[in-house]
C-alpha cells in the first residue's frame, strides 16, 4: 500500500508541476449577516457557547439523531445513509447542508463545542467493522472516482472535497494523506500536521499508512516549532513498533527520549527549520505569487484587532470614506477595497489615497512614508473644502483610489524595493456616472465610473 501511495503522489506532483491550477483565494473575508431571531432557537437541552454562531438547521440535526438511534439498534445500513448524506452535502436542507455548525452542550476544554460534521465523523469511526464496510460499499466508488480524477488533473480542491465528504472511505483516507504530503511540499508544516493528525485521530484504518504516517507527522510538528508534539508522536510509534522501523530498506532504532527524537528526525530529514507562529511572513506581491493563487497562514477567528491604522491621514477624508462605505452598504454592494497591502521582512506596505506607508508588523507603528510629509503638494485636504464645491471632486477621487483604482492599489517587492504606479490621474465625474435615486435624490454611480483620465 505504501508503494501504491508513493506512486500516486509522484503522479500527482508531476501533474501539479506541469499544469496550471485555477484556485482563487479571496483577499478578504466576508462576514454574513445573521437574523437575530435565529439565535433565540434552542432545541431541547442544548447549550450554546455563544449567540454569535448560527444554530444548526433542524433538518441536519435530524440526520444526526436518526443515525444515533439506528446505531443504538445496530441498524448500520440506515446509520450509514444518514451520516454519509450529511457529510457528502446532500439532502433536503439545500445550501445549508454544505456548511458546518456547532451543536450540543459545551464540552471540554471549556468554551468549545463539537461541530455537526465532526460528530458525524466520530460516529462513523466508532462503528464496528461491519458498519464501516457498509459505508465503503455505499460511498467508496464515488469517492474513488473523484480522487482518481483529482490526481489525474492535479486538482487540490478535488482532494480536499474527497477528504471532507468521504473521509472514512479508503479513498478519503488516501486523499487526507496526500493533502498532508502536498502541504508539506508547499512548506506549510502546520497545515500538513493538522491534515495528518485528523487521519490519526479519526480513522480506524490509519495503521495502513504506518510507519510513514507517524514519521511524516512528527516531521511536520517539528518544522512547525511544536517539538513536544513531535516527540510524543515518535514515542507512540516506538511503543507500537517494538522500538525499530524500516526506512528505505534499512532497519533503524527509534529514540527513547524527546531530545533524541528531534535529533533523530533531523538525521533522517535534514536540518529542522522552525516556523514560529509569530514570525513575520512574506506576502511580497498581489495575491502572494505570480499565478495569484498563494495561500496565507491562517489564524484563530474572532480575535480583537492587533492594531488599526486609518486609511487616510486627514479626518475630513476619513469622514468622506465612511460615508462612501455606508452608501455601498445601503446599496447591498460588497465594499472590497482595491488597496492591497504587502508584508515584507516584518514591514507592512500599505497605500493611502496620497502616500505609500511602511508599518511595523508587530506594533502597528508607522516607520516611514513616501513621499515625505514635508511635501507641500501632498498636505492633507483642508476640512473646509469638504463642505464646499470641491467636496464632490474629492469624494470622487477618494472613491476611485480606495475602491475602484486597481492599478493604484497593487504593488510588489523584491525585499529591497517596492514597485508601484505613481502619479496616476483620476477619472472625472460625468453625467453618465450620475443617477437619480428614489424621491429625486442624485448621487454618483460608483459601479460605473468614467474611464477617461483627466
Amino acid at each position: 500500500m505504501a508503494f501504491t501511495l508513493r506512486r500516486r503522489w509522484a503522479i500527482f506532483s508531476l501533474v501539479l508541476a506541469s499544469s496550471y491550477i485555477e484556485a482563487p483565494f479571496p483577499s478578504s473575508v466576508v462576514v454574513g449577516q445573521f437574523n437575530n431571531a435565529l439565535f433565540a432557537q434552542r432545541d431541547g437541552d442544548d447549550e450554546y457557547a455563544s449567540s454569535i454562531f448560527v444554530p444548526a438547521p433542524l433538518e441536519l440535526k435530524r440526520h444526526l439523531s436518526v443515525a444515533k438511534k439506528a446505531l443504538d439498534e445496530q441498524r448500520y445500513s440506515e446509520a450509514v445513509i444518514q451520516l454519509g448524506e450529511l457529510l457528502a452535502g446532500r439532502g433536503e436542507a439545500g445550501e445549508a447542508v454544505m456548511q458546518d455548525y456547532f451543536i450540543g452542550k459545551v464540552g471540554e476544554p471549556a468554551g468549545t463545542q463539537m461541530s455537526l460534521k465532526e460528530e458525524a465523523l466520530r460516529l462513523i469511526g466508532s462503528m464496528p467493522p461491519k458498519g464501516r464496510e457498509l459505508y465503503e460499499l455505499q460511498f467508496g466508488a464515488e469517492a474513488r472516482a473523484l480522487l482518481d480524477q483529482g490526481i489525474q488533473n492535479g486538482d487540490v480542491d478535488a482532494l480536499t472535497q474527497v477528504a471532507r465528504r468521504y473521509f472514512h472511505t479508503k479513498a478519503g483516507n488516501e486523499a487526507s494523506y496526500l493533502l498532508g504530503r502536498y502541504e508539506m511540499d508547499m512548506d506549510h508544516p502546520l497545515a500538513a500536521g493538522m491534515a495528518l493528525q485528523r487521519l490519526v485521530d479519526y480513522s480506524p484504518e490509519s495503521n495502513r499508512f504506518e510507519p510513514e504516517l507517524s514519521v511524516l507527522l512528527a516531521t511536520c510538528w517539528a518544522r512547525a516549532g511544536l517539538t513536544e508534539k513531535a516527540a510524543e508522536v515518535i514515542e507512540r510509534l516506538r511503543q507500537r513498533s517494538g522500538g525499530a522501523i524500516t526506512i528505505a530498506g534499512e532497519k533503524r532504532a527509534l529514540p527513547s527520549t524527546g531530545e533524541e527524537a528531534l535529533a533523530w528526525l533531523d538525521k533522517i530529514n535534514g536540518s529542522r527549520t522552525e516556523i514560529a507562529s509569530n514570525s513575520a511572513f512574506q506576502w511580497a506581491m498581489f495575491r502572494g505569487n505570480a499565478s495569484r493563487t498563494a495561500r496565507s497562514n491562517g489564524g484563530t477567528p474572532l480575535l480583537n484587532s492587533r492594531w488599526r491604522l486609518p486609511t487616510a491621514n486627514d479626518p475630513a477624508d476619513e469622514r468622506v470614506l465612511r460615508e462612501i462605505a455606508d452608501d455601498y452598504t445601503k446599496e447591498g454592494v460588497a465594499a472590497i477595497p482595491s488597496l492591497q497591502p504587502l508584508v515584507v521582512d516584518g514591514t507592512v506596505l500599505m497605500r493611502s489615497p496620497r502616500r505609500l506607508i511602511g508599518v511595523d508588523f508587530r506594533t502597528g507603528k508607522r516607520v516611514w512614508e513616501w513621499p515625505h510629509s514635508n511635501d507641500l503638494s501632498l498636505q492633507p485636504t483642508d476640512s473646509r473644502a469638504v463642505n464646499t464645491g470641491n467636496s464632490a471632486s474629492r469624494r470622487n477621487e477618494l472613491s476611485q483610489r480606495v475602491w475602484e483604482d486597481t492599478p493604484y492599489g497593487q504593488m510588489s517587492s523584491d525585499g529591497r524595493a517596492a514597485f508601484f504606479l505613481d502619479d496616476l490621474g483620476g477619472t472625472a465625474a460625468s453625467a453618465r456616472s450620475v443617477r437619480v435615486m428614489p424621491f429625486g435624490a442624485f448621487r454618483q454611480n460608483m459601479a460605473f465610473p468614467n474611464s477617461t483620465n483627466s
